[in-house]
Order: C-alpha cells, then sequence, then structure tokens
C-alpha cells in the first residue's frame, strides 16, 4: 500500500512540474527580478465564462539544495552536530515545490490556492531508491479583498512561520505545522495582528490508537481506543518602521501560542492499558528587527520562552522526562537568538546564533535530558567578481548537560569548533543571490564529549578531526520557504 501511495504522489507531482513547464506555451510569461530572487508568474486565461472579470494568475516556484560528499577516509561526508539546531553546512539534500493559482475579480477580490510538495533525501541517483520521502507542507487557500480593507482568512494545511536564522537552518521563534485556518487584519499597512487555530492528531498511540476486538460474528475488528485531538491556538502582532533614517527601518513582532492535549488512554505492547491525563504548553516570544543600514542588511533579535507541550514541539509527544502524574506541562525552555546579514559591492558577511536553556518535568536535577547549549556560525564572502564568489565559515558549539556521561559515567561537555571553505558561483553579488553553485570543505574538530555522542566503530567517535568535501546546489525563488 505504501509502495502505490508512493507512486501516486509521483504522478502527481510529475504532473504538476509539467503543467508549470508547458504553461508558457500557451501563456503570456511575466517577470520580474529583485534583488534576492527571481519570481516567474504565468498568467493564463481564466477557465470561467468570459465576461465575469476573473483573472487567474499561476506561480511556480522552489527551494531546493542536493550535496553529494565525502569524508576523505572512503565513506560518505557525515553531519557532526551536538546541538539541537547546527550549522547548515553538512545538509542533505532537501527539495519543496510551490504552485499558486490566484484568482481576482473586478471588485479586488482574491482567493489563491498554494501547495507545496516536499521531498526529503529523494535522491534516485544517488541511492538507487524509488520510494522518497515526500510530504505536503502547503495545502491552502487565502482570501483577501471582499469589502473590509487589510482582512485577509485562510484556511487549510501550512508552514506558518516568520523570520529563520539561515546558517542554522531554523526558525527559533514562530514555526507551527498546522491544519486550520487563521484570519489577518492591517490596521495600517505597517502594523497587522494575526490569529490561527489549527490541529493535529498523530499517528502515535499517544494520541491515536486502533485496537482489535471480537468482532459480533467471528474473528476481530478494529476498534478506536485511543483519539486525543490537539489543538493549537497563536496570535502575532507585527508592527514596522519605515525611513527612521535614509533606507534604514525597524520592526518588531510579538507572538504566542497554546496547545492542549485531552485525557485519554492507550494500550502498550504488553496489552497493559495506561491512563493519559490531560496536558498543556504555550509560548511566548518577541523579535527585534532592522534593516538597511547597508545593502541587503538585516539584524534580528529574538527570545521565545516555552512551557510543556510547546517545549517538545508541535509533531511531538514527549515520552521521556515525564512528571509523577505523566504530564509534560512542568517542562520549560529558554532561547535567545540572533541573525545579520551586511553586505558591500565586494565582501558580505551573515551570521547567526542562538543559546538556549532546557529543563524536563521530571523531579531528577542532575541528568543529561536537563541542559544548556549555544551555537554561533559566521559566513564572511568576497565577490570576486559578479558571480564568482570565495565564502568561508567558522562556527562553534557546545551543549552543557547538568548529569554524566551513560558510556564513561564521567562529566563531558560536548563541543565542535568547525572551518568551512567555499568557492560559489553566483546568480550575483549577495549573500543570498540564489541559484549557486559551491564546492563545501568543512574540517570539524571534536573534543572528547562529542566523540562520546557516537557509538563505537562510528567515525565520529574514532577520530577527533572530521572532514567533509562535497559538491552542492542551492536554489530558491518565489519560495514559501524564503519568500
Amino acid at each position: 500500500m505504501k509502495r502505490r501511495s508512493s507512486r501516486l504522489w509521483r504522478a502527481c507531482i510529475t504532473g504538476l512540474i509539467g503543467y508549470a513547464a508547458l504553461a508558457p506555451w500557451g501563456a503570456t510569461l511575466a517577470q520580474a527580478q529583485t534583488a534576492d530572487e527571481q519570481v516567474t508568474s504565468v498568467v493564463s486565461p481564466s477557465p470561467d465564462p468570459p465576461g465575469n472579470g476573473v483573472r487567474g494568475e499561476f506561480q511556480f516556484g522552489s527551494y531546493g539544495r542536493v550535496v553529494v560528499a565525502s569524508d576523505l577516509d572512503g565513506g560518505a561526508g557525515k553531519e557532526v552536530n551536538v546541538v539541537s539546531f547546527g550549522p547548515r553546512l553538512q545538509e542533505s539534500p532537501y527539495l519543496e515545490l510551490d504552485l499558486a493559482y490566484a484568482l481576482r475579480t473586478n471588485t479586488d477580490a482574491e482567493f489563491k490556492t498554494v501547495i507545496t510538495a516536499a521531498l526529503v533525501n529523494a535522491m534516485f541517483h544517488y541511492d538507487g531508491d524509488f520510494d522518497g520521502q515526500i510530504a505536503l507542507r502547503n495545502a491552502f487557500v487565502e482570501a483577501s479583498g471582499f469589502g473590509v480593507e487589510g482582512l485577509s482568512f485562510w484556511a487549510g494545511s501550512r508552514m506558518y512561520r516568520g523570520d529563520d536564522i539561515y546558517l542554522l537552518n531554523f526558525w527559533p521563534m514562530d514555526n507551527l505545522n498546522t491544519v486550520g485556518g487563521g484570519t489577518r487584519y492591517a490596521f495600517t499597512p505597517d502594523m497587522s495582528l494575526a490569529v490561527h487555530f489549527g490541529a493535529n492528531r498523530l499517528d502515535n498511540r499517544l494520541q491515536f490508537q486502533n485496537v482489535a476486538v471480537p468482532a459480533p460474528t467471528f474473528g476481530t475488528e478494529n476498534r478506536i481506543l485511543n483519539d486525543r485531538l490537539r489543538p493549537i491556538v497563536s496570535a502575532r502582532w507585527e508592527h514596522l518602521f519605515h525611513e527612521l533614517a535614509p533606507g534604514v527601518g525597524m520592526k518588531y513582532v510579538v507572538w504566542g501560542d497554546f496547545q492542549r492535549l485531552g485525557e485519554g488512554v492507550t494500550r502498550d505492547n504488553n496489552d497493559v492499558e495506561i491512563e493519559l491525563p490531560t496536558d498543556t504548553g504555550y509560548t511566548l516570544g518577541a523579535q527585534v528587527g532592522a534593516w538597511g543600514f547597508t545593502p541587503n542588511g538585516f539584524a534580528n533579535l529574538f527570545f521565545r520562552y516555552s512551557r510543556g507541550l510547546a517545549v517538545a514541539g508541535e509533531l511531538n509527544i514527549p515520552t521521556a522526562g515525564l512528571a509523577t502524574d505523566r504530564t509534560y506541562a512542568s517542562a520549560s525552555q529558554v532561547r535567545l537568538g540572533t541573525s545579520f546579514n551586511a553586505e558591500s559591492r565586494w565582501i558580505g558577511v551573515t551570521g547567526g546564533a542562538y543559546m538556549q536553556w532546557f529543563s524536563d518535568a521530571d523531579d531528577v536535577n542532575y541528568d543529561r535530558d536537563d541542559y544548556a547549549e549555544g551555537v554561533f556560525a559566521v559566513r564572511p564572502a568576497i565577490f570576486i567578481t559578479d558571480h564568482f564568489h570565495q565564502a568561508f565559515e567558522i562556527s562553534y558549539q557546545r551543549r552543557v548537560p547538568e548529569g554524566l556521561s551513560p558510556r564513561t559515567d564521567s562529566y563531558l561537555e560536548p563541543a565542535i569548533l568547525q572551518f568551512g571553505f567555499m568557492p560559489t558561483l553566483s546568480l550575483g553579488r549577495g549573500m543570498y543571490r540564489r541559484p549557486v553553485l559551491r564546492i563545501i570543505y568543512a574540517a570539524s574538530l571534536l573534543n572528547a564529549g562529542a566523540r562520546d555522542l557516537f557509538p563505537e566503530g562510528d567515525p565520529r567517535h574514532e577520530a577527533s578531526t572530521q572532514h567533509f568535501l562535497g559538491l552542492g546546489a542551492e536554489w530558491w525563488f518565489n519560495s514559501s520557504t524564503y519568500r
């Protein structure tokens, strides 16, 4: 059944890509160039009868990266990180395909449908496996312009998030994957409030479980034993300030979300039923940002405080570090983060960092599940020509656990110092111009604590210096990830 489902997904994606490729032959192609990305729109005739004033516009976008690498010792290049979100220099392949179709009326009402399919490690030419991992990241409709200026609604499945730390490849304050809907109201062009409600029900027996029971006649039938929907509510306030100085602007963002799991019951592998209590969690966050102080320059500061279920994330059900009543409500996490970019005609530098402190819900004060961690990464580049750039990267990451290593029964603090060297062919001058082709070399220096995290016999356990030499490509255009 899984193989049939995978083939159906591939057929659907192939058809969508084919449509995107063939549409320009029967439509008008309009191109817009920005400093950071190229947006391609295909304006096609509306399927509605002529004369009703409906206009259609198709958009295709993508984010993707592909890397093949060696460890210079006969094996594949391997990721080495000791923190939750390490530098992205040794990333695995990933691809998103964005398809959007907007319908506009002569009253300026707009209904936009967005579909994003993502493929993870789906490199058939590398592993010979035709069954790549595919996920539907976006599938929603957004409506605006229907009588109340500044008001919009959306419903569906959506990646719902704000600004990221690019070099660490994560969203430090607001990042939800949700099925639901929301509304946004812009009080002015620079001041808005967005509210969202969604839910999930993970394929996990702590949230959903079928069990076999005797059928009325003979044999067995399935009965739903556990069905715990997880509602998630969020609100985001954003305020922008333009021209504080010539070309310079600032903004602040306030974020909050709340999630809840109702009580339920599950059955373990020994057919013992376990009562599951109600559990909750929430996040409070704030961001301050500035831009325009150099060409394509920006800087962001992030703060996030999470409690309970929100610490684990909306796509995870915690099973370890629980309180005696089997709840996670007393777990906590505090995070501080920053990202920045500055450029001139000849040089550029981008970077990111975060620190966070985590404590689970159990009563054990000295275990490795409780920790503090931090990482910084800085990538300077020389724009030798418009298209040839020489980039470098240095990063340092460290985790400070509260307990002893179970392998050595001693206290260890895992840490990695990493140096990177990247000759790059780019679309143009700039740290965020894409597409790019690059050679990637990284040398990672692991201390005893970092090597201790990998099993004996793993090359990362045996050697304190790990090499990564690869060839990669990265692109984005009109992407929901970096729009």
